[in-house]
């Protein structure tokens, strides 16, 4: 069985383009998280699937930096952003900078304010800048 860091590899070998690694590598994440219990997440989406999406935030399945959405166990959601950069590249503030806006929406669907997720978590496979 191939671990996770050689399924990386493969994907960064076969994959033609950024648009189709970065595809690659969320697969390869959301199937990390649905084996792995430690995670503690019962379910995971794409934000273009998530079924409570246009309830909860009003916004349509486009690209606005959150990549996916997970439902933990206790039933929070969770904003992901995923990052398959080379290893030798730094991530930086810019890269995050609309999903951190973005993920940062409130509910639209009752009249408490309250945040959508309850945390964010950024997947990356390089080191970050300061």
């Amino acid at each position: 069985m191939a671990t996770y860091g050689q399924m990386l590899n493969e994907i960064r070998e076969i994959s033609t383009d950024s648009t189709e690694l970065g595809d690659r590598f969320k697969k390869l994440f959301m199937n990390l998280v649905r084996t792995e219990a430690d995670f503690g997440i019962s379910d995971i989406w794409h934000w273009r699937d998530w079924p409570e999406r246009e309830k909860l935030t009003g916004l349509g399945g486009g690209d606005i930096g959150v990549d996916l959405v997970a439902q933990s166990i206790t039933g929070g959601h969770i904003a992901i952003q995923c990052k398959c950069y080379s290893d030798d590249l730094r991530l930086g503030k810019k890269d995050l900078d609309s999903f951190f806006s973005f993920s940062a929406v409130t509910d639209v669907s009752s009249d408490k304010i309250r945040r959508v997720f309850e945390t964010q978590w950024v997947v990356s496979t390089c080191d970050w800048t300061r």
